[in-house]
Parts: C-alpha cells; sequence; structure tokens
C-alpha cells in the first residue's frame, strides 16, 4: 500500500508544479529568478534597454555606491533639466541648449592646456547672424585689439612694415626666409646670414620712426637664438629690440646687444637717446648661449622706465637716456654685423611682436 500512495503522492506533486498558479501577493520569502521576472523591470546589474520616460522625485537622481557615494546626476528639481551624454564617437552635441556663462565651471584639472593655434581657422558663432563663421583667432583678435593697441606681427603687419631690410658682404650674406614672416608652419625661424667677408651684415628694421615713447606704454617681444657665440677668429655684434639703425649702433634706441668681449659675454641692456647711453650698459647676469630665448622690453607710458626681460623674468631696469617724444622717434629690428673673421655667423629669430596700449582708444 505506502507503494501504492507514494505514486500517487508523487503524481499528485508534479500535476501541481505544472499547472497550479499563486498571486504574486502570496509571494513573501524567497528569490526569484530574473528570467521569471517581467521585461518592465528595471534590474540592478544587467544591461537593459530604456525606451519609456522615467522620472525621479529626488534630487540626487544617479549616485554611486562605492565610497564616497558621489552623485553623478543631480537636477535641482526647480524645471525641466536636460543632461547631454556623448555619443558612441565621445561627442557631445549641444545645438539647441542655453547656458549662462556663470553656469560654466571648469575645473583645474580639466582646463584645456592644448590652445589652439593663433593661425588655425576655426569656428566661431556669430549672434548677430545667428550662424556659425570660420575665421582665425588672431584675426579676431585683431580686430578688438585695433581699437585699442598700435600693433605689428611678423606674420602679417611687418609684411609691409620692414621698411629698412638691409645686408652686405659677399658671399652669402642674406635674410633667410625673409619672406615667409615665420612661415607656413609657426615658428619657422627666419635667419640673418653674415655670409663670409670680414664686414659682412644683415639687418630687419621697421620705420625708423614707428614708436614714440612718451605717451603710451610700448612692448617688443621676440625669440632669439645664435648658431655659433661669436670669439676671437669670428667675431660679431648682435641687436635687436627697439632701434633705428639695423647697419651700426642706433642713434636711439632701446635694445639688447651682444658681443664676447664686452660684459663678459653676457647679454647687454642698451638704452639710448641721441647716440647717449650710460656709461656702461646694463648686464643682464645672463650668460648668451646658443639656444632659443624669450626676449622681451617694456616701456612705460611716461618713458621714465623700461624693463627688459629673459624667458619672463626681468633681468635690467633702465631709468635715464630713454629716448622719448616725436624728436627721439625709433624702429624696432635686428642686426647681426660681423667684425673679423670669413664664417658665416647667424642670427635666428621666430616672430616679432610690438604693441602699444592707446590711452584712448579708437572708434
Amino acid at each position: 500500500m505506502e507503494p501504492f500512495a507514494n505514486d500517487i503522492l508523487s503524481r499528485l506533486a508534479g500535476k501541481a508544479a505544472a499547472v497550479h498558479t499563486h498571486s504574486a501577493s502570496d509571494i513573501t520569502s524567497g528569490t526569484l529568478d530574473d528570467g521569471l521576472l517581467s521585461s518592465n523591470v528595471m534590474l540592478l546589474d544587467a544591461s537593459q534597454d530604456v525606451s519609456g520616460v522615467k522620472r525621479f522625485s529626488q534630487s540626487a537622481l544617479i549616485v554611486r555606491s562605492t565610497t564616497p557615494a558621489d552623485t553623478v546626476f543631480q537636477s535641482d528639481a526647480t524645471g525641466n533639466q536636460i543632461i547631454t551624454l556623448p555619443d558612441a564617437s565621445g561627442t557631445v552635441s549641444l545645438d539647441g541648449h542655453e547656458h549662462a556663462l556663470a553656469d560654466i565651471d571648469i575645473a583645474g584639472a580639466t582646463e584645456q592646456t592644448a590652445l589652439q593655434g593663433l593661425t588655425d581657422r576655426v569656428p566661431f558663432y556669430d549672434a548677430s547672424a545667428a550662424a556659425n563663421r570660420i575665421c582665425r583667432p588672431l584675426d579676431l583678435t585683431r580686430a578688438g585689439l585695433r581699437k585699442s593697441l598700435i600693433l605689428y606681427h611678423d606674420r602679417a603687419e611687418i609684411a609691409a612694415g620692414w621698411a629698412n631690410n638691409g645686408t652686405s658682404g659677399t658671399p652669402g650674406a642674406s635674410i633667410q626666409n625673409a619672406s615667409n614672416y615665420i612661415g607656413a608652419a609657426v615658428g619657422q625661424i627666419i635667419t640673418l646670414l653674415t655670409g663670409t667677408a670680414t664686414n659682412g651684415r644683415a639687418g630687419r628694421l621697421s620705420s625708423t620712426v614707428a614708436c614714440v615713447f612718451g605717451t603710451n606704454p610700448w612692448r617688443f617681444e621676440t625669440t632669439v637664438g645664435l648658431d655659433i657665440l661669436s670669439d676671437g677668429t669670428n667675431t660679431y655684434t648682435s641687436r635687436f629690440g627697439f632701434m633705428d639703425s639695423q647697419s651700426g649702433e642706433p642713434t636711439d634706441g632701446l635694445y639688447w646687444r651682444y658681443t664676447h668681449g664686452t660684459n663678459g659675454g653676457r647679454w647687454e641692456c642698451v638704452a639710448r637717446a641721441n647716440n647717449v647711453e650710460t656709461a656702461t650698459a646694463f648686464d643682464s647676469g645672463i650668460t648668451v648661449d646658443t639656444a632659443l630665448h624669450n626676449f622681451s622690453i617694456d616701456v612705460n607710458a611716461a618713458a621714465s622706465s623700461a624693463t627688459f626681460s629673459i624667458d619672463n623674468v626681468v633681468v635690467a631696469t633702465a631709468t635715464a637716456n630713454i629716448p622719448s617724444g616725436t624728436s627721439r622717434a625709433t624702429g624696432f629690428g635686428y642686426s647681426q654685423i660681423k667684425s673679423a673673421g670669413t664664417t658665416n655667423r647667424n642670427l635666428n629669430y621666430t616672430y616679432t611682436t610690438v604693441y602699444s596700449e592707446l590711452s584712448t582708444p579708437a572708434t
């Protein structure tokens, strides 16, 4: 009898398992497999396609569960909020989104470190036309600066402003890459070559009355390097800055000067007005080498002070013999003049920027 009863019970249990159902409210314990759940149930650790709109009543929408529990997305619940996420290519589209400038916060760790090239063509939004325009940042900057500055830059303005280029001595005295004004590639070197003549020279000079000190502040900036230093066999003198001669010592100017036999081979900072300079030019304290360095000269509005800087560090300040007024106007440029030897010696530079901030902006 017992085997028969067991068989009956077993059959009944199998039948019940196959056809018997319970309301979901009757299930109060245990674990249901994911496969038994409706496809509308949100799963914690599985990928799902969500087609419906999801609304959240809490301000913190998605919070990372690890420590610390950082809020990933958050809404202030004051209105409709839009969170834009990158697509598969990593692109975020902001078309149709409006943001106040004050709402844009870039943390120090995420600031852009590779700046857009000043001469690259990039899109700008033209609000007046409600359209994007293609423009070079340099051109856009010039348009605004011209109202406040007298600006010369070696890519364009000085192309017509190098009024006094000159070379002397054959063979080889020349200005290399002169027609390129930095050239097609930003940073292309322009070279002044003395040639092999004992007195060979090369120079570039603006108008000799381009700069008038005493009303507005002025700045000259460049990057210069020398291939081989001057010595007793092949001797030369390099000059660059505010100056009115490219063939010899300027009459009026504020400029850098170097030759190996003066000032212990260190850069001199020269202030010269009407052929008069201090008994000893200011010693920069910086020994000349063959690397490219940044050089700048800043003249205050009153022309009572001029600071000389190398690689953005002030090395000397002049307060006397600063040319001032229209009668002592000067220009800007470079000269490389040899006085001994038969081997070519070069001065290299990569750019020239000269500007003066106007006390009264132009209209």
